[in-house]
């Protein structure tokens, strides 16, 4: 086992504040994942990227559904608790998404413009936020699906999505 000494460490972690430290702990593993997305679109292309990418951010939505729901005790009919696990994601990644509606039939949210993906190809934002709130549906109820109407990776001024249900 090694135990690490703050004492025998050389760099002084408090020569930034508190905010800028949470800043890098939130940006370093978000540059980690935009340089994977990176990659894979070298490796293969947009339609390729995404491809190789959805069974895992599939899983990782439905386990992050799971977890979140136990760890807040989130109850409530599917919306609700759709709505809920996806506030949490958005809460932990800085996202400043707001909910301008929640009925018994939708789920709308606006804004990011906070983004940490800004700048970087959409396929990061598809990835980790289209992909993974339609593997929190799945997860929590089948019916439902997350469409983003707005995405500031593709162009537009801000982000918006609809979670409802799947259209027959």
């Amino acid at each position: 086992m090694c135990i690490v000494d703050d004492e025998m460490n050389k760099v002084d972690v408090n020569k930034i504040s508190k905010e800028e430290w949470l800043t890098l702990e939130r940006m370093v593993p978000i540059q980690a994942c935009q340089t994977f997305m990176n990659a894979l679109l070298d490796q293969g292309g947009s339609e390729s990227a995404l491809n190789n990418i959805r069974p895992y951010m599939r899983l990782s939505g439905h386990a992050f559904s799971i977890n979140m729901t136990r760890l807040f005790d989130i109850k409530g009919d599917d919306l609700d608790r759709i709505g809920d696990v996806c506030f949490l994601y958005e809460r932990l990644f800085g996202y400043d998404m707001n909910e301008i509606e929640r009925s018994s039939e939708r789920l709308v949210r606006v804004g990011g413009i906070k983004c940490p993906w800004q700048g970087n190809p959409k396929e990061g934002c598809m990835a980790g936020h289209e992909m993974f709130f339609n593997a929190v549906c799945e997860s929590i109820n089948p019916e439902y699906e997350c469409r983003f109407t707005q995405m500031i990776t593709k162009g537009d001024p801000m982000c918006s999505y609809v979670i409802e249900k799947k259209k027959k």
